[in-house]
């Protein structure tokens, strides 16, 4: 696609009809996606191994790969192609200065033959973030690239052949991402279960950078599920390894929601790294999204309508539980799925008093962390109503 572009656009025609006659013009979209596959591709071939001829170590084929990245990511921001040396005084100018200083090694070492593995991982870095770059939504904060590129390096190395892909759900999937509210939701496809070995070093990688209070200023949560239990939800085959803000990593079972996290990652997840999800998973039915929230209306009615757990003290988490609950109505009663805050809307044109009242409370205290247990029991009598309507009796 790329080179068809700049024959089209700019090939010298040595003998034969002009280019143009011959070749379809090439969309701008077309060229940004073109640029982010080529480098996902290169990434997966230094990954796997499999380019044994290009050495890697050759600090002229780092170099390369540094520009190639650069240009790649010059030609999804523009739509449009430039010569590597233009592209990387474009990212000099334009990318996270954490990075202008390999982009300038790159330019000095172009023509180096000599072997230096030092830049290796590095480099392995930079074209991982960019493909990360690439395929985040648009005004996606910058940090969450740096999180997922540095969880991506992590996880790769710890489980080796056992890797598969690494996908992104929840509200950046949905489109519904908030900096200031949202966490990354991440699901890491295995081809087997994770083994004990797989799971110490991937304990190690979430004690280096922890889903609260890393680095990069970002909160997230893992699954890693195997190929075969992803693809269909069975009752035996629920305890994954997991990790969150509010959770140690460990091996934990996966409740009803996870039927959930799923659809959104077959329907609109991110592929960061791996097959399409959705040769990954099979269709999951309205009825069997419908089944999942009645479980976890059961759950929530259990266990937090009568003694919410310690986190919900705060004003934030009492406004995340009354919009997961609008989540879960909505999608009880269409069998779809929306973002909290789309489900929000929803309940404040939908839903009766006095729950829009409680619904428009939640919306402006998303980001409070002010201890306050004076909405809590409006909370339980939401949730214990919601679970009503879902066809739940006390």
């Amino acid at each position: 696609m790329l080179e068809r572009w700049v024959v089209r656009e700019h090939g010298v025609t040595l003998a034969g009809p002009d280019p143009r006659t011959m070749i379809d013009p090439v969309t701008p979209d077309d060229l940004r996606w073109a640029a982010i596959g080529e480098i996902t591709a290169r990434l997966r071939n230094w990954d796997e191994g499999s380019w044994p001829i290009i050495d890697l170590h050759h600090l002229g084929s780092q170099s390369f790969e540094v520009e190639t990245a650069c240009r790649a990511l010059y030609t999804f921001e523009t739509g449009e192609m430039v010569t590597k040396a233009d592209a990387t005084a474009w990212a000099l100018k334009s990318l996270p200065g954490e990075w202008h200083e390999l982009i300038r090694w790159s330019r000095a070492g172009r023509k180096q033959l000599t072997r230096d593995p030092a830049r290796v991982p590095e480099v392995l870095q930079f074209l991982r973030w960019a493909v990360i770059t690439g395929v985040l939504p648009r005004g996606a904060p910058p940090d969450v690239a740096f999180l997922l590129a540095a969880l991506f390096g992590g996880v790769r190395d710890a489980l080796a052949d056992n890797f598969v892909g690494l996908y992104l759900g929840g509200s950046l999937a949905l489109g519904g991402f908030d900096p200031a509210t949202s966490d990354v939701d991440i699901v890491i496809v295995t081809e087997r279960p994770v083994s004990d070995a797989e799971f110490a070093a991937l304990a190690m990688l979430h004690t280096r950078i922890p889903p609260r209070g890393n680095a990069f200023g970002r909160i997230y949560e893992v699954s890693y599920v195997d190929r075969a239990a992803l693809q269909r939800f069975a009752d035996g085959e629920r305890r994954h390894p997991t990790v969150g803000a509010d959770w140690p990593f460990t091996r934990a079972g996966h409740p009803e929601n996870f039927i959930i996290e799923r659809w959104i990652v077959r329907e609109h997840g991110i592929t960061v790294y791996g097959p399409e999800p959705e040769t990954l998973i099979d269709p999951i039915t309205p009825d069997e999204l419908r089944a999942a929230v009645v479980a976890l209306f059961r759950t929530w009615r259990a266990e937090w309508s009568e003694n919410p757990p310690e986190l919900f003290a705060t004003r934030h988490y009492q406004a995340f539980a009354v919009e997961t609950v609008c989540r879960a109505h909505f999608t009880f009663r269409t069998g779809g799925i929306s973002t909290k805050t789309e489900a929000a809307q929803w309940a404040l044109r939908e839903l009766p008093e006095p729950w829009r009242s409680l619904v428009a409370w939640s919306r402006g205290n998303r980001t409070d962390e002010t201890a306050d247990p004076a909405r809590l029991p409006d909370i339980g009598k939401f949730i214990r109503w919601a679970a009503a309507e879902a066809g739940l009796r006390e």
